[in-house]
């Protein structure tokens, strides 16, 4: 999933930081060690030639290059910390532009959550009233939900609609989004796709969840764990003033499939 990979992501810059603070500390210590024992020596140079009869300009000389040489070391210190510093503040940054994606996405079944479709659903409806595309929705409903939570309680609940979650993100196109909109109901963005070809995608994906095994499914009214669809295209007549108005729609059509006995796309 999107999420897993997100956390592998974090997990390898931060073995990136480690390693390269790592370097920079040790090459810190190794400069800032030389430039003590050089201030040092350089100290003891300077007593020597003082106390020996040499040509000033040579005393002079050999300050000059003792003073350069530290002076470059000094610089070399300050680099090397900026460069790790930097590099420390580029990181922060990258972590919190993944946290701030990882809010998009449901902390249970890790795909979209209703923010992030919403937003997503925005955008796609902006694009098919610019470039005149067709674009339909689906809004999922997992049947006799409430009963199996009852039965089995909300741990087996939870991982029903995880598996049921992953299913449909595997059930779609890679240009769909889907996104959980609440409790067992999830929402399905279809780009540039009319209701009828949604419908296939949305059949095929029923069927995945109808073979689907769970603990004590066998007391559920259909003997097993099923879903109800309605899909609704969008329309810039019906659906323009409001982005809700095309999920309503398809709302209607799932209650339609409901009343006809679930586990039914309408």
């Amino acid at each position: 999933m999107i999420k897993g990979l997100m956390y592998k992501r974090i997990f390898n810059w931060i073995l990136v930081l480690v390693l390269v603070l790592t370097i920079s500390w040790t090459s810190y210590s190794y400069v800032s060690a030389k430039s003590q024992v050089q201030t040092f020596d350089a100290a003891i140079a300077l007593l020597n030639n003082l106390n020996i009869d040499k040509n000033p300009l040579l005393v002079v000389s050999s300050i000059f290059n003792s003073l350069f040489n530290l002076a470059m070391l000094q610089i070399l210190v300050f680099l090397v910390s900026v460069v790790a510093l930097i590099f420390l503040l580029w990181f922060l940054f990258r972590l919190y532009s993944m946290e701030k994606m990882n809010a998009l996405f449901d902390t249970l079944t890790e795909i979209y959550n209703r923010r992030a479709i919403l937003l997503g659903l925005k955008h796609e409806i902006d694009r098919a009233k610019t470039f005149n595309h067709k674009l339909s929705v689906a809004v999922v409903d997992v049947d006799y939900f409430k009963k199996y939570n009852d039965l089995n309680g909300h741990i087996a609940g939870d991982r029903v609609l995880k598996k049921v979650a992953k299913t449909i993100d595997k059930g779609i196109r890679a240009t769909d989004m889907v996104g959980r909109i609440g409790g067992e109901e999830f929402l399905i963005i279809f780009p540039e796709t009319s209701q009828q070809e949604s419908f296939k995608v949305c059949e095929r994906v029923r069927k995945s969840i109808a073979d689907l095994e769970f603990p004590n499914m066998k007391d559920m009214p259909s003997g097993k764990i099923t879903i109800s669809i309605g899909v609704s295209e969008f329309n810039s007549m019906l659906h323009s003033k409001r982005n809700e108005n095309i999920i309503m729609d398809a709302d209607r059509r799932l209650y339609v499939a409901k009343l006809a006995g679930r586990n039914i796309v309408k």
